[in-house]
């Protein structure tokens, strides 16, 4: 028998050694280094990349800051110059502006202790009431923009289900469909039998606005008369606000208001009452025309022309929205910067990019966020929150599962 030796060669060179190590290393540990390798090369690149991001966002705060400082610059020059500009007047030049001021003044109040009455008369033909921002007769001041809101060509109309029953001016029998909408056709000169006319003993017509107002005056216009006014034509009515879409809930605006052919130099066609200025604050959308009493006791009232006149406002509703969505964003922003200011990993986790911070316009409240915050979350930050959750989840099954231990100890 022939035995042979098998012999291990060892290796006996500083490469071959090497070369063994490699090979050794490869087959046992390589999956787990180049696992390792990997997600220390992103780290590395996701680092570059937030790293320019800081740098482009440093970049437009800055500009920005640039901007904000020329701004302030360019106002303060301005001023400067204005206030230079006012000192340079002379002593008497104010003077004399001081007396030429004095003078306007007190025309004003001449003008202003003026007939009212007479103003009254002349209204048709000083401002048409077919213009939309013409202003009602009692008026005194062109800075506010009056306008009569229940015009049809402004947008008003007529609310059918909440108004009377409505009959033909000409005939008292059926009407065609429209024509009672001339009550709300803004016009200088009205026809005769082009109204709103209703048959039942105490009417009512409901106007839904053009816009939404607060209330200065009403005013009603009857076909043109002289001496006696027409029988059927309102002599007293009520003019309320309707808080509800029923008009079941309401709010008088003005009460008794009276058509008369005395009291005027003149025939007035058009008569204004003023509404109190303690109703007039509240902004109005929908408003109802009661007629109490007509001329003759007739058993049909025929109106022609009725006017509201006030200022434009809000609607109630949208300002409510505003000082809610105000609310809600100081909430949100006092959130944010309490996390910023005393618990900075969740801040980091949750709301540290610049869209969030800027959409709030929390830039007031933390002004320290704005300048640190990032266009996007990074991967950290994204880690920490995952790791947040995890310890949240974690803390909440321990309790769960402490609690239930203890309910069974204690059966």
């Amino acid at each position: 028998m022939i035995v042979r030796h098998m012999s291990i060669e060892e290796p006996t060179t500083k490469s071959e050694m090497w070369y063994d190590w490699l090979e050794y290393r490869i087959r046992r540990f390589m999956v787990i280094e180049c696992v390792f390798f990997v997600m220390f090369v992103f780290l590395i690149s996701k680092s570059f990349s937030i790293s320019d991001e800081i740098q482009r966002t440093h970049e437009m705060m800055y500009q920005m800051q640039l901007k904000i400082d020329s701004i302030e610059n360019r106002l303060s020059s301005r001023h400067y110059m204005k206030a230079e500009n006012i000192e340079s007047i002379s002593e008497d030049s104010q003077q004399e502006i001081s007396r030429l001021r004095e003078m306007n003044e007190k025309l004003e109040n001449e003008m202003k202790a003026a007939s009212i009455a007479s103003i009254m008369s002349h209204r048709q033909s000083a401002l048409p009431s077919h213009n939309l921002n013409s202003t009602p007769p009692n008026s005194t001041s062109c800075s506010r923009e009056i306008f009569n809101a229940a015009s049809m060509m402004a947008g008003a109309s007529i609310v059918d289900k909440l108004s009377s029953h409505t009959v033909s001016a000409q005939t008292g029998g059926y009407i065609r469909s429209g024509e009672e909408s001339y009550v709300l056709l803004d016009r200088k000169e009205l026809p005769l039998h082009k109204a709103w006319c209703s048959d039942e003993s105490k009417p009512k017509l409901t106007i839904n606005l053009a816009k939404y107002i607060k209330p200065i005056s009403v005013s009603y216009q009857h076909t043109k008369w002289s001496g006696l006014i027409p029988d059927g034509a309102p002599r007293i009515y009520d003019v309320v606000n309707c808080l509800d879409n029923d008009c079941k809930k309401w709010d008088a605006l003005v009460s008794n208001c009276e058509y008369k052919s005395s009291g005027y130099s003149i025939p007035k066609q058009e008569q204004t009452c003023l509404i109190p200025a303690n109703r007039s604050r509240t902004s109005i959308k929908n408003v109802q025309f009661r007629f109490r009493e007509n001329y003759g006791n007739k058993n049909r009232t025929c109106v022609y022309l009725v006017r509201v006149y006030g200022e434009r406002s809000e609607p109630p509703e949208d300002r409510k929205a505003i000082e809610r969505k105000e609310e809600d964003r100081e909430s949100t922003c006092s959130w944010i910067s309490w996390q910023y200011n005393n618990f900075r990993f969740l801040y980091n986790a949750r709301n540290k990019t610049c869209p969030v911070l800027y959409e709030n316009n929390c830039c007031i409240e933390c002004p320290e966020c704005c300048m640190e915050c990032t266009m996007t979350t990074s991967f950290s930050d994204a880690m920490q929150a995952i790791l947040l959750f995890i310890i949240v989840i974690g803390t909440l099954s321990l309790s769960i599962y402490g609690c239930l231990k203890l309910c069974q100890h204690l059966q």
